[in-house]
């Protein structure tokens, strides 16, 4: 794997030379479609022309791997990602956003983080686990997993809301099959987060950007953290473990078929 870390103003200047503009969710160089756009480069070259200049100023690992990003992002492509934010705050400073270009074989991963961006070319089946590996940390809360329908844990949530007693809501916690704890606790930790965020895929093409379906975040907070996923009406909850993150990130690129594996 080919890697490096960069300062951030240093990699968006490289953005602004070439006209390059970034998937979502990433907050780096001009906002605009994704792809080259010619008519914002600050060089009158490509990034594939300009090889000897990047070598020269980036190195040749560096100069490859820039030339490697250049080379996809383009009009068409898929994408994986993973916001992160460090005690619910979205910032430069507390935000990590890692996001990966993939290809056939191999892909180009890129990682907003406050000490920089970092940027390797890896192959596809180590994509999730270095992605989770850049991750803030957090301890995965002691659960058992659970799953229920969508719209019985939004009449639960209506409950709550509406000031219903905990008995109350433990009874019809009961009926949904979900432990009234892990209800509790996900109410509780929403208002003391150390790390939160989400994951997912998207296509990108001549019509647009194109989410996955499957929507997936988490949360964490002292004792521990969770990942829920929301499958069409299904919703389910499981301890925020890297083999979750993992399968989460597998789970939204083969939603959306292509470069799934």
């Amino acid at each position: 794997m080919a890697e490096m870390l960069c300062d951030t103003e240093r990699f968006e200047s490289f953005l602004w030379d070439y006209g390059i503009s970034l998937p979502y969710p990433l907050h780096l160089g001009p906002v605009k479609e994704v792809g080259v756009h010619r008519s914002l480069a600050r060089r009158t070259r490509t990034a594939s022309e300009d090889e000897m200049h990047l070598m020269r100023t980036w190195g040749r690992s560096g100069g490859t791997l820039l030339m490697q990003l250049a080379r996809a992002v383009r009009s068409e492509m898929t994408t994986t990602y993973i916001y992160a934010m460090v005690g619910g705050v979205d910032s430069a400073q507390t935000r990590v956003t890692a996001l990966s270009i993939t290809g056939d074989d191999s892909s180009i991963l890129i990682a907003e983080r406050p000490d920089g961006v970092f940027v390797a070319s890896l192959p596809w089946a180590t994509v999730g686990s270095t992605m989770v590996g850049l991750l803030p940390a957090a301890t995965p809360l002691s659960m058992t997993p659970v799953a229920v329908r969508t719209d019985d844990f939004a009449e639960i949530l209506h409950l709550h809301d509406q000031g219903a007693s905990r008995r109350t809501v433990d009874r019809a916690l009961g009926r949904l099959g979900m432990s009234p704890e892990l209800f509790w606790w996900i109410q509780d930790a929403a208002n003391q987060l150390t790390v939160n965020g989400f994951v997912g895929a998207a296509r990108h093409d001549v019509h647009g950007r194109h989410l996955s379906e499957l929507g997936i975040d988490f949360m964490a907070a002292e004792q521990g953290g969770l990942l829920r996923r929301i499958e069409g009406p299904r919703l389910s909850f499981e301890s925020l473990t890297a083999d979750a993150v993992i399968r989460a990130l597998r789970d939204s690129a083969a939603g959306l078929g292509r470069y799934s594996r």
